[in-house]
């Protein structure tokens, strides 16, 4: 059956048959397809094998997420998230949730969350198809900063919610925010972030939420329904922000009783206020919650240039 594959041209980026030896085109041979195929680096995806995969982004408990190089596109670069069940193993319900749920996220375009294009499937794999944004994780920049200033958290809470607030506003939500997926669109010089009240935005640098939807997709490749409503997701969302928040504010966990929540000493009434929103009991969060806190924000921030 491999003969009736098509093959794309890692130079020129012409599709045609697997059969042929050399690209019809420009005449760049053709090097074998190896017998059994791996999600490792050099494999390649998609029905006419245009994926070639660079090297491993980040690991999650049903997907990778991998730097790849679309050979149609003469290299442009893509991040494949690639389901780790084998597609003979993925129930048809479930790889339908993954279409469905791409086909939404094709319409979706906000400055701060990373584009997902397409769900795609070949004979062995199904993966996503999303933008590849250039820069370091929060998850990496904590690491290295062990907590970040104030003004910087703040900056990171008002791009973040404009992501969430796009979301939410329009039906959807993230379903599994976390550091390791809000990324900087450009890595942040001396390890520093804009702040607050110093840019109300930056030209260069935002926060790029990835993996929005597709988390609530793959959920439903272990399971026949997603048990969480969309409001519940909401909650989970802002809930999740703001734990993240207080990390990236005090290099800690979230203590699990919110009664021992304590922040830095002269931590500001305006960080707490924002925590306090993000923290609120579950009925107190609406779609419009990640509204309030870049309302909240924005107000502090009028209120500090006049008393500057």
């Amino acid at each position: 059956m491999r003969g009736m594959l098509m093959r794309t041209c890692p130079k020129c980026g012409l599709e045609y048959d697997i059969a042929e030896e050399r690209c019809l085109r420009c005449g760049t041979p053709q090097t074998p397809l190896p017998r059994k195929r791996k999600i490792e680096p050099g494999a390649l995806l998609g029905k006419t094998f245009r994926y070639k995969l660079e090297s491993l982004l980040g690991k999650g408990k049903n997907a990778e997420v991998w730097l790849a190089k679309d050979l149609k596109m003469r290299g442009g670069l893509f991040a494949l998230k690639a389901l780790k069940t084998p597609i003979a193993k993925i129930k048809k319900e479930a790889l339908r949730a993954c279409q469905s749920a791409a086909k939404i996220a094709e319409t979706r375009v906000h400055p701060n969350l990373a584009r997902i294009f397409s769900f795609e499937t070949d004979e062995e794999f199904a993966f996503f198809v999303s933008e590849y944004v250039k820069g370091a994780t929060l998850e990496s920049l904590l690491k290295k900063r062990k907590k970040l200033t104030e003004d910087e958290v703040l900056w990171v809470a008002r791009e973040a919610c404009l992501g969430l607030l796009y979301l939410h506003q329009t039906g959807l939500s993230h379903g599994a925010l976390a550091l390791s997926n809000m990324i900087l669109s450009e890595s942040p010089k001396n390890d520093t972030l804009p702040t607050v009240p110093t840019a109300r935005s930056h030209p260069h640098q935002c926060v790029r939420l990835a993996d929005w939807v597709i988390s609530i997709a793959i959920e439903k490749t272990a399971s026949k329904t997603v048990s969480k409503t969309p409001a519940k997701m909401i909650v989970g969302d802002m809930r999740a922000l703001g734990g993240l928040l207080y990390n990236l504010l005090t290099g800690k966990s979230l203590p699990s009783n919110l009664k021992d929540l304590t922040l830095p000493k002269g931590a500001s009434p305006l960080i707490s206020e924002v925590l306090k929103i993000c923290m609120a009991p579950p009925a107190a969060i609406k779609s419009d919650s990640a509204g309030r806190v870049i309302s909240i924000i924005e107000r502090g921030q009028k209120e500090m240039v006049v008393l500057d």
